[in-house]
């Protein structure tokens, strides 16, 4: 009798996972564990902002963090005269099993109006 080998295939589609916010301040996406594998993500985090005409000075800014810990920020001037300004910050960030991934964006304006917070991380 000769020893056969059993040989386990899986055809998994790549995860995506997005949160939007409109016009809030503040926003978080918790990816869950997957106890199996480790897994790493392209994440992006983009802001839309819009410049109040009668404001002196508008800007805007944007945190990102990353299981706790600031990854990225900046606060730039918004332009006038736009339907829209806005900042977006790309990075990429390996999860090990059974370990979940907490992300948390946070957006401020002054002199702008908060339009949309949006964070989304697909794994590569």
């Amino acid at each position: 009798m000769t020893p056969q080998m059993a040989i386990q295939t899986t055809s998994r589609k790549p995860e995506r996972w997005q949160a939007i916010a409109e016009g809030q301040p503040v926003l978080r996406l918790t990816i869950p564990a997957d106890l199996q594998r480790e897994r790493r993500f392209e994440i992006s985090v983009a802001l839309q902002v819009r410049a109040l005409e009668s404001a002196p000075e508008s800007h805007h800014t944007l945190k990102v963090f990353a299981d706790g810990q600031l990854e990225w920020q900046r606060r730039v001037p918004s332009a006038r005269g736009e339907p829209w300004d806005g900042l977006d910050f790309r990075f990429a960030r390996n999860v090990p099993p059974g370990r979940p991934l907490h992300l948390l964006a946070e957006a401020k304006g002054e002199g702008a109006r908060l339009l949309r917070l949006n964070i989304e991380a697909e794994e590569t």
